[in-house]
């Protein structure tokens, strides 16, 4: 039994990862998707910014989640309040997710773009990091809706570099070339995991 941490800045193929470890068995944990449960109507949080803000209700269920990201990007103050609000409900989730885990004795991995940021790595048994040439990646990040050669830039300022994240994980994967390369990658690091949890 093994918590595996997975992290890396936007656009590295996170994702594809934890994709390819779900079809080999892996239950997922993802940290934005536990967000967007919080937007669900009646929720503490859901309540809290449609007052705040009214114009965030598309309607009784629905949270404006674009508008709201548009909103707090460049916006210190507005940011702060959404993050207060927010991320201490997503460490609390998590948390519980990962001693449910243990105490069922299952592998779980936690995908969390922020893990060394926040301190979660101290949960995590094993700390994967993804990586990916930074042009492959740029492509793949202003190629998103929305986004913008700023909004990209603002998003690297607030993350710890690629070389500090490395310095600190267990293991490295690099989404450079194919599928097959990638799954390589994966099965040989959890056969090292394996190895060493003996």
């Amino acid at each position: 039994m093994a918590i595996i941490g997975i992290t890396g800045s936007i656009g590295v193929g996170k994702s594809t990862v934890t994709r390819l470890l779900a079809r080999m068995g892996y239950k997922i944990l993802n940290s934005d998707k536990l967000v967007h449960q919080f937007f669900t109507p009646n929720h503490d949080v859901f309540v809290a910014l449609t007052h705040k803000w009214p114009f965030l209700k598309l309607n009784e269920d629905k949270i404006d989640t674009q508008a709201l990201g548009d909103m707090i990007f460049f916006d210190k103050e507005k940011k702060e309040f959404v993050e207060n609000l927010i991320h201490p409900l997503v460490l609390k989730n998590l948390r519980m997710e990962i001693e449910d885990a243990r105490d069922r004795g299952e592998d779980l991995v936690v995908e969390v773009p922020l893990l060394f940021e926040t301190g979660e790595e101290k949960y995590c048994d094993f700390v994967i990091v993804v990586v990916t040439d930074p042009k492959i990646q740029r492509k793949r990040v202003l190629s998103r809706p929305h986004m913008t050669e700023k909004k990209f830039r603002a998003i690297l300022k607030n993350q710890l570099p690629d070389h500090e994240k490395e310095k600190r994980a267990d293991y490295v994967i690099r989404t450079l070339s194919t599928q097959a390369d990638l799954r390589y990658q994966i099965e040989a690091i959890l056969a090292d995991m394996e190895r060493r949890v003996k």
